[in-house]
């Protein structure tokens, strides 16, 4: 029988924002509430609670997260194994 994954809603709204590649990370992006950051060699992402996010920078917001309630091994499926 496969492992129960709880979900958990995080609260308040997100939003997830694009700034251009070579753009460093701003001080709005962190804060209180899950933060991701990501950087490729196209685009920097953020996403954060959107109250943070300056109305000057493209975004979309309005969503809502949701987290895995562990821990978790790393093995396990679907989490580093894949």
């Amino acid at each position: 029988m496969a492992a129960r994954i709880r979900l958990k809603q995080l609260p308040g709204l997100y939003a997830i924002s694009r700034l251009e590649a070579g753009h460093g990370i701003p001080d709005w992006a962190d804060g209180p509430g899950f933060v991701s950051i990501t950087r490729t060699e196209d685009e920097l992402s953020i996403t954060c609670l959107q109250e943070r996010v300056p109305a000057s920078v493209r975004h979309d917001s309005d969503w809502v997260a949701f987290k895995f309630e562990g821990p978790f091994a790393f093995g396990e499926t679907g989490i580093v194994l894949s």
